[in-house]
């Protein structure tokens, strides 16, 4: 059975896919505790530590309420399995987790060619939490919490799965972000992308440089949290997906409804590293889908890469929460005219190539 949220040892200078390596690790054992106050009923406070990991018990689904003042609203859920299944070398699911009044597509042709990119659309800041390339690079991102918000004198992170997106392999957007991006124009975030050949995780923080880890096969499940720090949603996801489901079904069969899932876990893993940041979230976002006064999951994503070379990515989107929106084939954009919002994506990486233009180079060497 292929294992959950397995990583190799990071090193940030191993980028060129020629020289990259697998050295496999299994994540920290962890002990659980009961967590009462997790649930509908008295004793049950209003939001929790990020970082807090529950698991296995059901709540009755989410939690409904406005979002308090401080909170630092999560963006994303991500799944990448990676050469779980022979046909498909990288299958991915993501929901898009936001504010409700936040306008935003679904889905769109993000860059016309050279590579044709879709995606996402932020119509608010720009760029992408998703994007795909026609070559089958698959790059995400979800942010890193802070208790005071984000600082809106940075750059978007949306620009970052552009520039992962913008080369024909995986490795070759990694070294491309590593060399061109300067951490301290950005709000943190952390990212995955993968195409047939190799999956990464990268964790951007100010006054650091980008660390990268080349993941081993198997699921990868990444919220607004450390990939490799206890976590509801990807113990929850997790368990989710390792589990063959009961009828025997494909993987991507049973992905919507993984998305779906309404569970909020009731037991803390206890010996994982601190939550860090330390700031608050709603009980009803430790759900996969989320529910909660003018905040919640707003669409959902569904990727798988074909394992021939020259096939494009197969796509299916919901434009609204997975638990009540159909999905949608939306392949046919590799083929279909581009729209206003791919100039102003396009637009994006043209700024970010004028501006952070090899601002690694001296530390990383020149790109291939």
């Amino acid at each position: 059975m292929a294992q959950v949220g397995r990583l190799t040892r990071p090193n940030p200078q191993l980028i060129d896919d020629r020289t990259l390596e697998l050295h496999d690790q299994a994540p920290p054992e962890r002990t659980r505790r009961a967590a009462p106050w997790i649930g509908r009923g008295p004793g049950r406070p209003a939001s929790v530590p990020i970082g807090a990991t529950v698991d296995n018990q059901t709540t009755g689904g989410a939690v409904p309420g406005p979002l308090p003042s401080a909170y630092a609203a999560p963006v994303c859920l991500l799944l990448f399995a990676w050469q779980v299944e022979s046909s498909y070398p990288l299958t991915v699911a993501a929901n898009r987790d936001e504010r409700l009044e936040r306008p935003a597509r679904s889905f769109e042709v993000l860059r016309e060619q050279h590579p044709r990119v879709v995606g996402g659309h932020d119509d608010l800041a720009g760029g992408t939490w998703l994007a795909i390339n026609e070559h089958g690079v698959v790059a995400g991102l979800t942010n890193r919490p802070s208790p005071g918000g984000r600082d809106p004198t940075k750059r978007t992170r949306g620009e970052l799965p552009l520039v992962l997106t913008g080369e024909r392999t995986a490795a070759a957007g990694v070294e491309t972000l590593v060399r061109r991006v300067r951490p301290n124009e950005y709000n943190p975030a952390w990212l995955l992308v993968g195409d047939r050949r190799s999956l990464f995780y990268l964790e951007m923080v100010p006054d650091r440089p980008i660390s990268v880890r080349q993941l081993a096969p198997g699921f990868h499940v990444l919220e607004n949290a450390p990939l490799d720090q206890p976590s509801p949603k990807s113990e929850r996801i997790g368990s989710l997906v390792s589990e063959p489901s009961r009828s025997g079904g494909p993987l991507w069969s049973r992905l919507p409804s993984v998305l779906a899932d309404h569970m909020v876990p009731s037991t803390v893993l206890t010996d994982g590293p601190d939550p860090e940041p330390p700031v608050t979230r709603l009980p009803a976002t430790l759900a996969a889908c989320v529910h909660t006064e003018g905040y919640g999951t707003r669409s959902s994503t569904l990727v798988r890469v074909p394992t021939a070379p020259n096939s494009q990515p197969q796509m299916l989107v919901a434009d609204g929460p997975p638990c009540t929106t159909s999905f949608v084939e939306v392949t046919s954009l590799w083929a279909r005219r581009s729209s206003p919002e791919t100039r102003r994506c396009e637009n994006l990486l043209d700024r970010l190539a004028r501006t952070s233009a090899d601002v690694g180079h001296d530390r990383f060497g020149p790109s291939n």
